[in-house]
C-alpha cells in the first residue's frame, strides 16, 4: 500500500493520513473516501484520482497478483516491486499449504498503526446473515519489539489480534436465529444419550460408540465416567434427550445395540451396523455435512471447519 501511495504522488508525511481514510473502503464508497481524501486530508484532485485507480483493486490472490505484475504501472517504485515479489512468496506457501482459497487480495487494506512493516491481513466471516466487518487482524512488525530493547534491534514478527466481543456477536447472533427456526429453546443439543446397561461395560465402548455416530452426523454424547450411577439416566431423562442408546454385556458380546425412544418408552436391540438407520427410522437428525467432516478427520485429513472464513491480505511496505 505505501508503494501504491507513494506512485500516486502521495507526500511521505500524509501517507499514514490516507491509508486511515482508505482503511474505510470496506464501510463506504470511493467517492466519500475521495471526498474526504480531498477536502479533509488536503489531498489534490488529481492525486486521489491516482489513488483511486490503485486501491479499488481485489480478487483472487495469484489472478490479481500476475495481473499487477504484467504491468508496468509499479515499475516505478521500488516498495512496489518489492510488496509484489513477497506476495508471491507468501501465496506460493499458502498454495502449497491448501489455504489459498480463503485468501482475497485486497490492495485497500490498511493499518493505522506505523509499527507495521510488512504483510497485513483481516479475517471477515463469510456470512450475509451476521455482518459484524472483520473478526481478526494483524500483520508483520519487524521493529516493535525493538523498541522496547536497549540494542533496538529489529526481531522479525507475525501476530494477530482476535475480536472477541464480534465473534460472541456471531455466536449469539447464530444461537439465537437457531433456536428461531427450530421454536425448541429447551431442547438439548444431543439427540442420543449413550449409557451402559450394567457395569460391565467400560467407558472405552461408549466413547466409541459415541464416535461412530458422531462419523455418521448423529449428535450423542456420553458422561466421562467410568461407572454410571444411577442418577446419570434419571438427569438424562430429565434434560429431555430425545433417544437413548444401551450398551449391556451381551449386546457388546453380540455386536448389537439397544435404541430406546424416550418419549414413547419404544426400544429395540438391532445390529450395531443398523444403528444409525434405525435412529434414522426413529426421527433422529442426520447432518450429513458433520458426517462428512467428521469422516475427513477420521481419515486424518485435518480439521473440517464448518464456518468458512477469508483473510484479506494486502503488502505494505
Amino acid at each position: 500500500l505505501d508503494g501504491c501511495l507513494e506512485l500516486a504522488g502521495v507526500p511521505s508525511g500524509k501517507v499514514r493520513t490516507v491509508c486511515s481514510s482508505i482503511d474505510k473502503l470496506d464501510k463506504e464508497p470511493w467517492a466519500d473516501v475521495r471526498e474526504e481524501l480531498v477536502g479533509e486530508k488536503g489531498v489534490s484532485p488529481d492525486v486521489a484520482d491516482a489513488i483511486g485507480r490503485l486501491v479499488q483493486r481485489r480478487g483472487e490472490p495469484m489472478a490479481l497478483l500476475a495481473e499487477l505484475e504484467s504491468t508496468s504501472v509499479f515499475s516505478g517504485s521500488d516498495k512496489a516491486t518489492s510488496a509484489l515479489a513477497e506476495l508471491r512468496v507468501l501465496f506460493g506457501y499458502l498454495e502449497a499449504l491448501g489455504c489459498l482459497h480463503r485468501i482475497s487480495l485486497d490492495l485497500s487494506l490498511a493499518r493505522g498503526l506505523d509499527y507495521y512493516s510488512g504483510v497485513i491481513y483481516e479475517a471477515v466471516l463469510l456470512d450475509g446473515a451476521v455482518a459484524v466487518g472483520s473478526i481478526a487482524a494483524g500483520g508483520r512488525y519487524d521493529s516493535l519489539v525493538g523498541m522496547f530493547s536497549a540494542s533496538g534491534a529489529k526481531v522479525p514478527c507475525v501476530g494477530v489480534s482476535i475480536g472477541i466481543e464480534r465473534v460472541f456477536a456471531i455466536v449469539e447472533a447464530k444461537a439465537r436465529a437457531a433456536d428461531a427456526a427450530t421454536k425448541a429453546l429447551s431442547r438439548p443439543p444431543v439427540d442420543v444419550f449413550v449409557a451402559a446397561a450394567g457395569g460391565g461395560v467400560p467407558l472405552v465402548e461408549r466413547l466409541r460408540l459415541c464416535k461412530e455416530l458422531w462419523a455418521a452426523g448423529v449428535r450423542a454424547e456420553t458422561p466421562f465416567k467410568e461407572k454410571l450411577e444411577r442418577r446419570w439416566l434419571e438427569n438424562a431423562l430429565e434434560a429431555g434427550y430425545p433417544y437413548m442408546c444401551l450398551l449391556g454385556e451381551s449386546e457388546l458380546a453380540e455386536g448389537k445395540v439397544t435404541v430406546k425412544d424416550i418419549a414413547n418408552t419404544e426400544q429395540v436391540t438391532v445390529d450395531r451396523a443398523d444403528l444409525v438407520a434405525t435412529l434414522s427410522r426413529f426421527g433422529v437428525p442426520v447432518d450429513a455435512m458433520e458426517a462428512a467432516s467428521r469422516a475427513r478427520e477420521l481419515a486424518g485429513e485435518g480439521p473440517g471447519a464448518k464456518e468458512a472464513a477469508a483473510a484479506s491480505a494486502a503488502g505494505e511496505a
